[in-house]
């Protein structure tokens, strides 16, 4: 949510917290949409909560995409590759084949690397394991790249977790301002024979506006600048 939503639902609680304030001047056609502001405002809170868990379990996420591809290039792919070189007398394709991507290769592409290593090891699992690979190199790396899939797929849905939150608070903030509109009307007309609660109204449902610091005022000891000759 942007700074202005923010001030656009401050608005709506402001309205809402006035309303239960001062029932006898809701008019009974406007009582329904006092409600109707009431789940707009528990929704949003909750939207917003959803919005800032899928933003930090995205960031997380990110962290463990980060940490698997440097585990698998490192601790798997790497040590394949160079018992490939050193067997290249006997199966000199597999110098090509066991080849580890680049490490800027994307995931799809790291993944798919990964996995075609893997059938490939397998398929030639006895000269590698008289090269000195450990007996289970081959179920460790698949292992470790169905790790990294699963995180890339984490990762994933919480961005699009994320879009439906922000959808969902569009929607809210929308039916919000049709809900306080509606509440306007229905309230100008009981209040403006009361001129102090109808500016304490005006002033409730207004948005407050995005403050403006002013610029520090100049050193009052400090030397001003000197003035050009004409």
């Amino acid at each position: 949510m942007n700074a202005y939503d923010k001030r656009v639902s401050q608005s709506f609680r402001g309205v809402e917290a006035w309303a239960d304030s001062h029932t006898a001047l809701i008019p009974p056609e406007a009582a329904g949409q006092v409600e109707v502001l009431r789940g707009v405002n528990q929704r949003l809170a909750q939207y917003v909560i959803d919005q800032e868990h899928q933003d930090r379990a995205k960031s997380g996420n990110t962290v463990t995409v980060k940490q698997l591809r440097r585990e698998l290039q490192q601790h798997h792919l790497m040590p394949i590759s160079t018992m490939a070189r050193s067997v290249v007398a006997i199966t000199p394709e597999l110098e090509v084949a066991l080849r580890v991507p680049r490490p800027t290769a994307d995931d799809p592409k790291l993944l798919a690397s990964a996995n075609a290593i893997a059938n490939i090891g397998e398929a030639h699992r006895e000269v590698l394991l008289q090269h000195g690979l450990p007996a289970s190199f081959v179920e460790e790396l698949r292992a470790h790249a169905a790790m990294l899939q699963a995180a890339v797929d984490e990762r994933r849905q919480a961005t699009s977790r994320r879009v439906g939150a922000t959808k969902a608070i569009a929607a809210e903030l929308k039916t919000g301002r049709l809900v306080v509109q509606a509440l306007d009307i229905a309230l100008t007309r009981v209040l403006r024979a009361q001129p102090g609660l109808f500016a304490e109204w005006r002033n409730t449902k207004r948005v407050t506006v995005k403050p403006v610091h002013p610029a520090p005022a100049p050193d009052a000891g400090a030397t001003p600048p000197e003035q050009k000759a004409a």
